[in-house]
């Protein structure tokens, strides 16, 4: 877990697994750099929920977000 709120930065990582929603997809990213955090407080995985796109998303993919 990061030890403070961020606001508009770029997340960058690999998608492990995809759920999709009525409204979206929600994402688990593992590989992940966080900009503005250094590489030992960058938590293994991060949860993204995306509303309203309904883009073709796979595990394996690299996305920045």
């Amino acid at each position: 877990m990061l030890t403070r709120d961020l606001d508009r930065v770029d997340v960058t990582g690999r998608i492990s697994e995809v759920a999709l929603l009525p409204k979206g997809q929600r994402l688990v990213l593992d590989q992940v750099t966080i900009e503005g955090v250094a590489a030992p407080a960058t938590p293994a995985c991060v949860h993204v929920t995306i509303n309203g796109d309904r883009s073709l998303r796979l595990p394996g993919q690299l996305v920045r977000l």
